[in-house]
């Protein structure tokens, strides 16, 4: 926010990816939570239980992306960058985000999927209002269109229609099978999370200086050092003093009192 508000309006792809990732990160976060990890961690597990039958909806499309690539139905869009070096780049996307549509998101426009535009005419016996009424455009002559059609129907059906709706039924049964172990699952990504936050430097220098605080008040107790009968338990108290929140204020100064 400070660099957005400091820097010149304009483009920032990599804050855009930062931002992107730490809302992700701060949901993964969140598994360890006790009121929504156990409904969070089931719908990660299924995820990754899916990444093999993902590996087949991607090989599919993939496949039907270069058939339409092949065919070079939508020449006229790669013309915007004619003479570039990423020209076969832009075409191969342009493929590829037609199969997206029709095969994962079930959108499509059959005219722009062959490769052609509708026009607009003005409507011959209208002579006063001047509108321009849509014109569906002739089928290709050179036949490129029943290629188009055919593979149009194989990647509406074989994918859109089969994988897709066999993608939901595979999600619905891992959800349904690792809901059945969440307390297990949280339990496992607590204790993960402790071992995490366990091995990190910080917490590493806090437990040394706990341990040298413990090994202080040891040392005051025995009477072997002077004076730190005074300074250390009022360290101690210092540093206990969050366990007033959880313990209550008579329990805490109990603890602190022994």
């Amino acid at each position: 926010l400070i660099r957005r508000l400091a820097l010149p309006p304009g483009i920032d792809a990599w804050m855009a990816a930062f931002c992107a990732w730490n809302w992700l990160k701060l949901l993964y976060s969140l598994r360890g939570e006790l009121w929504i990890g156990p409904r969070l961690l089931p719908i990660f597990f299924a995820l990754r239980e899916s990444l093999g039958f993902f590996f087949v909806v991607f090989m599919a499309v993939a496949a039907s992306s270069h058939a339409y690539y092949d065919l070079q139905l939508r020449m006229e869009a790669a013309e915007v960058v004619a003479g570039k070096w990423y020209r076969p780049l832009f075409e191969a996307y342009t493929a590829v985000l037609q199969i997206g549509r029709l095969g994962i998101w079930g959108d499509f426009d059959l005219y722009e999927f062959e490769g052609l535009d509708p026009s607009l005419e003005r409507d011959q016996w209208d002579n006063v209002t001047g509108i321009l009424n849509p014109v569906d455009p002739p089928p290709s002559p050179d036949g490129v269109y029943i290629f188009a059609h055919l593979l149009f129907f194989v990647t509406g059906v074989g994918v859109t229609v089969l994988l897709m709706n066999l993608l939901i039924g595979i999600l619905s049964t891992d959800f349904g099978f690792y809901e059945q172990k969440s307390s297990e699952l949280f339990n496992r990504a607590r204790a993960k999370m402790m071992k995490e936050i366990g091995s990190r430097p910080s917490t590493l220098v806090l437990q040394s200086a706990w341990a040298r605080w413990l090994k202080l008040a040891s040392m005051a107790k025995q009477k072997d050092i002077t004076g730190a009968s005074t300074c250390v338990p009022m360290l101690l108290k210092c540093a206990a003093q969050p366990l007033q929140l959880v313990l209550g204020k008579e329990s805490f100064q109990l603890l602190v009192e022994t």
